[in-house]
C-alpha cells in the first residue's frame, strides 16, 4: 500500500482562539472593525457601550461578557437593557445563560423582540463576528508501542556521528593523502566575529480612522498626507460620492463664565480640538482679533465680560459603505500613491454651530473694595444667564442688581442661521431676540474631518507601515499648541509696548511655520534614529523660549494690573505688609517678585510745644527717588533676582554715609522704578497728639517713580521708612499707567 495523503494542517497543532473582530457591517454605518483580544491572566472580557462609540446608543455600559476557552468563545448577556441577539442561537440570550458564538457569526446589540428582523430597534447594532486564532505547537503523540524513539547517548562536544551505535571501521577505504608542503604547526582556527545587527528604521504602524480639526481647504472624499497633515487636491475614489442623509442637531447646550486674558487662547473660534494620532496636523488659524480688542477696551477691574455660550454638535455623516478606489491604482507602488492620493481619504464630517454673546457688565464696587471678587462674578454670569434665557425680564434688570448693569453685547456667530462667520455689536434690549433668531435652524459649519487610511478598503493595497518615528507625531502635536497659545498671546495689551519681544516671539512662530511639514521625516536604512530624534530640539527650544517670555511678560502685566486696582489709602498696612523682605509678594494667588528697601532717617529737631502754640506744627519732608544720569541703567533681566539690591546699599550706589541715615533717599546710577507700595513708623509718645501724614503725590504715590511724604517735626524722633518698587523698564504698560 502506497503512503496516506498528508493533511493541509500539521501535526500536533492546535488553533486557539485569542480575540474577536466586530465588523460592522450595517448600511447605515461606516465600515469599521472593532477587534476585542483575550486580556492577559483573564480568560473573560466585558463589552459595552465605550468600545462602539457614537453606534452603540442601544447597548449598556456592560452588556455582554465573552469567555474564551481554548478554541471556543461562550457570549453572555449581563442584564443588558434591550438585550442581544445571535443567529447561530436563532433568538435574543437568556440572562445568565452562556452561548457558544460560530466564528462568522451574526450578533444584535439591543433588540426588544426575540427575532433580530422583527421591527427591530432602530438604534439596534448589527455586526459581524470573526475568530482572531494563534497557533499552539504541542508534543506528538505515541502512534503505536513498536515504534521507540532512540536518542544516542552525547559522549563528548563533538557532532553526534550517523549510526553512533556501531563500531568504528578500521579506516581502510577512508585514507587521504597530506601534502608533504603543508606546515607541521597545527592548523588554525579563524574566529569570525557575528555581523553587526543591521540598522533597519523604525517602523510605525499608521491609525486606521483618526479624527482632527477641519480646515477650509479640505473636501470629502479627497485625501491627506498624514506626515505634512495637507490636503491632496486628488481622489482615488472611483465616483463623487455624496453625503446622502440629513443630519441632527444635537441638544443645544448654554454655558455662562467669565471671559479673561487667560483663556485667551479659547478665542480662535471654540472649534478647535486637541490634535493627535498620527497625523501631523496643520497649523491653526489665529485667535480672533475683533474679540481681543474687547477685551482690551473692558480691562478696568469693575468691568467684566461674561460670555454666554450657545453650543450644539451635529450627528456625523459619513459618505456610503459601498466607496471603492478607481481602477489601476494596484500598478502604483506605495511611494507613487501617497504621493498622488495622500494616507487617508476624508470619509466624513461632524457639524456644529456655535453663538457667543459676550456681554459688558460695569460692576459697583463697595468702598475699600480692591477688585471684582468670585462673589461678583457669579452674581454677573447669573444675571445674564437669566435675562439670555428669558427668565428675567430687561425692566427687572436693574431691581434684581443695583450694583451690576449690562453695558453692551458682542456677537460672535460661527455656523448659525446668518452669515456662518460673523462678528457683531447688539444693544442689550435686542440680545435676547438676537440670540433666538441665531440658533433656529442653524446649519451649522464643519468642525470634524473623519479620516480613514486607505488600506481599510478591500481593493487598495497601500501599506499603513511607515518608516517613521512615532513619537514625533507627539513632538509635533506639543510644538503646535504652544505655536497656538503664542498667536493669541500676541494680541495681549502687554505686547503694545514690547516690540523687540514681540519681533522674537513672531520670529518663532514664522520658523515654526516653515519646518512644520517636515517635523515627522521618512527614515531610510542606516540612519542614525537618535539624529532624526534631536533634529528638530532647536526649534522646540526656541519655540519654549518664546512661551517663557510671552508668560513674564503677561505675568508683570497681571502684576501691574493688579497694583493700580488695589486699594492706595494709607490705611491699607494690610496691603504693604505682604510686600517685605524681598519676599515672593503675593496678588490672587499669583507670586510675583519684587524688590524692597529699608532704611531710617537721622533725628528731627523736636522743636517742642513752644512753637506748636504760635502755629502749625513744623513739617519735615522724607523722600525717596532715583538718579541715572551718572551711569548707563543697569541691565534688566527677566525676573530680577533680589540679590541686586540690598537693605544698606554701598555707599557706591546709593551716595551715602556710613550709617546711612538720610531724609532724602536716592539711587544713585540706577534706571527709574515703579513705586508699588511703602510704609513708614516710628516711636511717638503716646500723650501726644498722633502725627499728621502727608503724601505728595497722586494715588499715594503707588505707581510713581518718586515718593515724598512730610511728616511731624515736633518730636525728636528717627522715622523708619519702607519701599517696595520694582524695574520701570519690565513692567511699563501705558495702559496701565
Amino acid at each position: 500500500m502506497g503512503p496516506k495523503p498528508s493533511s493541509d494542517k500539521p501535526k500536533g497543532t492546535s488553533n486557539i482562539v485569542n480575540g474577536v473582530e466586530f465588523i460592522y457591517e450595517d448600511p447605515k454605518l461606516r465600515s469599521q472593525t472593532v477587534k476585542v483580544l483575550k486580556p492577559k491572566g483573564s480568560n473573560t472580557v466585558e463589552i459595552g457601550s465605550q468600545h462602539f462609540g457614537n453606534n452603540s446608543k442601544s447597548m449598556s455600559d456592560k452588556h455582554v461578557q465573552l469567555e474564551f476557552k481554548n478554541s471556543k468563545v461562550l457570549i453572555l448577556d449581563l442584564g443588558s437593557r434591550k438585550g442581544t441577539w445571535v443567529e447561530s442561537k436563532s433568538g435574543a440570550l437568556e440572562k445568565n445563560s452562556s452561548h457558544e458564538l460560530k466564528d462568522g457569526d451574526w450578533v444584535v446589540f439591543g433588540v426588544k423582540k426575540d427575532k433580530g428582523d422583527s421591527k427591530p430597534d432602530p438604534e439596534a447594532l448589527r455586526i459581524k463576528v470573526r475568530f482572531t486564532k494563534e497557533t499552539e505547537s504541542k508534543p506528538p503523540s505515541s502512534a503505536s508501542a513498536n515504534q521507540t524513539l532512540k536518542v544516542p547517548p552525547v559522549l563528548s562536544k563533538r557532532p553526534i556521528t550517523p549510526d553512533g551505535n556501531l563500531k568504528p571501521s578500521n579506516g581502510k577505504g577512508h585514507q587521504r593523502t597530506i601534502s608533504l608542503q603543508a606546515s607541521s604547526k597545527p592548523p588554525s582556527i579563524t574566529v569570525q566575529n557575528p555581523k553587526k545587527p543591521e540598522n533597519k528604521p523604525p517602523v510605525t504602524t499608521l491609525e486606521t480612522h483618526i479624527e482632527i480639526p477641519w480646515s477650509e481647504t479640505f473636501r470629502l472624499g479627497f485625501g491627506v498626507n498624514a506626515l505634512t497633515g495637507e490636503f491632496v487636491p486628488n481622489s482615488a475614489l472611483r465616483h463623487d460620492y455624496k453625503i446622502g442623509r440629513w443630519s441632527n442637531a444635537n441638544t443645544a447646550q448654554m454655558v455662562t463664565k467669565r471671559l479673561q486674558w487667560s483663556e485667551l487662547k479659547e478665542l480662535q473660534d471654540e472649534f478647535e480640538m486637541k490634535a493627535g494620532g498620527t497625523v501631523n496636523v496643520l497649523c491653526p488659524a489665529g485667535a480672533n482679533v475683533k474679540i481681543a480688542s474687547v477685551l482690551s477696551e473692558n480691562s478696568s477691574s469693575s468691568t467684566l465680560l461674561i460670555q454666554c455660550k450657545v453650543h450644539a454638535d451635529f450627528e456625523p455623516q459619513y459618505l456610503p459603505v459601498d466607496v471603492d478606489l478607481m481602477e489601476g491604482l494596484e500598478k502604483l507602488t506605495d511611494e507613487e500613491f501617497r504621493d498622488r492620493y495622500g494616507d487617508y481619504y476624508i470619509a466624513g464630517w461632524k457639524k456644529a454651530y456655535t453663538c457667543r454673546m459676550i456681554v459688558a457688565c460695569r460692576k459697583v464696587l463697595p468702598i475699600n473694595a480692591e477688585t471684582v471678587t468670585a462673589a461678583h462674578e457669579s452674581e454677573a454670569e447669573a444675571l445674564v444667564e437669566g435675562y439670555l434665557k428669558g427668565g428675567i425680564k430687561l425692566a427687572d434688570l436693574k431691581k434684581r442688581s443695583e450694583q451690576c448693569s449690562l453695558l453692551n453685547v458682542v456677537v460672535d456667530a460661527r455656523g448659525c442661521s446668518i452669515d456662518p462667520n460673523k462678528i457683531f455689536s447688539v444693544t442689550v434690549e435686542n440680545a435676547k431676540d438676537e440670540l433666538a433668531r441665531l440658533i433656529e435652524k442653524a446649519p451649522g459649519v464643519p468642525r470634524v474631518a473623519y479620516l480613514y487610511h486607505y488600506s481599510g478598503l478591500k481593493s487598495c493595497h497601500l501599506s499603513p507601515r511607515l518608516n517613521v518615528l512615532k513619537d514625533m507625531f507627539e513632538k509635533a502635536h506639543t510644538m503646535r499648541q504652544i505655536y497656538s497659545y503664542l498667536q493669541a498671546c500676541l494680541l495681549h495689551p502687554a505686547f503694545k509696548t514690547f516690540f523687540w519681544r514681540s519681533r522674537s516671539i513672531h520670529s518663532a512662530l514664522t520658523n515654526f511655520e516653515k519646518k512644520r511639514r517636515n517635523l515627522v521625516p521618512i527614515m531610510k536604512d542606516g540612519d542614525n534614529t537618535r539624529d532624526f530624534r534631536t533634529k528638530f530640539d532647536p526649534l522646540y527650544k526656541e519655540l519654549n523660549a518664546a512661551n517663557e517670555k510671552a508668560y513674564t511678560l503677561i505675568r508683570r502685566f497681571n502684576f501691574i494690573n493688579l497694583v493700580k486696582d488695589m486699594n492706595k489709602d494709607i490705611e491699607g498696612r494690610e496691603k504693604f505688609s505682604k510686600l517685605q523682605e524681598y519676599k515672593l509678594v503675593s496678588f490672587d494667588s499669583e507670586n510675583y517678585k519684587a524688590y524692597e528697601l529699608k532704611w531710617e532717617s537721622p533725628l528731627t529737631s523736636g522743636t517742642g510745644a513752644l512753637l506748636r502754640a504760635f502755629g502749625p506744627p513744623p513739617r519735615q519732608v522724607i523722600s525717596f527717588q532715583t538718579k541715572a544720569d551718572r551711569a548707563p541703567p543697569l541691565v534688566n533681566t527677566p525676573d530680577p533676582s533680589p540679590s541686586r539690591l540690598h537693605k544698606n546699599p554701598p555707599a557706591s550706589v546709593a551716595n551715602q554715609e556710613k550709617e546711612s541715615a538720610t531724609f532724602n533717599y536716592c539711587l544713585e546710577n540706577h534706571e527709574p522704578v515703579l513705586i508699588l507700595g511703602w510704609s513708614i513708623w516710628c516711636y511717638w509718645p503716646e500723650k501726644r497728639k498722633e502725627p499728621a501724614l502727608e503724601v505728595n503725590g497722586s494715588d499715594n504715590c503707588i505707581l510713581l517713580d518718586h515718593l515724598e511724604l512730610s511728616v511731624d517735626d515736633s518730636v525728636a524722633t528717627r522715622w523708619h521708612c519702607t519701599v517696595t518698587f520694582v524695574i520701570k523698564s519690565a513692567h511699563n504698560f501705558p495702559g496701565l499707567l
